[in-house]
């Protein structure tokens, strides 16, 4: 019991440091969001997509990056509905493209 509390103890200290560090590196990449104190939706995963380099698998899936999340989050995560056909159709567009992309990456990485 006392190791988790110090491991909690030492949790509140490190956690906060290394989001910091992570939004700062994130804004310096160019993919960081502000949200602009609104609330998550599929729209703003969409424009978080839209700022990375998605890699696939052989069979042409995208690998999508983990969302780290606050339990809090997670829980407002849950109660979201599902993606409109508008919203799903949007999603599939960008997945296409990124796959597009990354294969161009790939055949240049094979030709040089």
């Amino acid at each position: 019991e006392q190791v988790n509390a110090m491991a909690d103890e030492r949790l509140s200290i490190v956690m906060p440091h290394f989001f910091e560090v992570f939004e700062k590196t994130c804004n310096a990449a160019g993919t960081g969001i502000d949200a602009h104190g609104k609330p998550f939706s599929f729209e703003m995963y969409l424009n978080g997509l839209e700022k990375i380099e998605l890699q696939f698998d052989r069979e042409g899936q995208p690998i999508l990056p983990t969302l780290v999340v606050h339990p809090t989050m997670a829980k407002y995560l849950a109660t979201l509905p599902p993606p409109t056909e508008e919203q799903q159709k949007a999603y599939s567009d960008l997945i296409e493209r990124k796959r597009r992309e990354f294969n161009a990456r790939r055949r240049y990485r094979q030709i040089h």
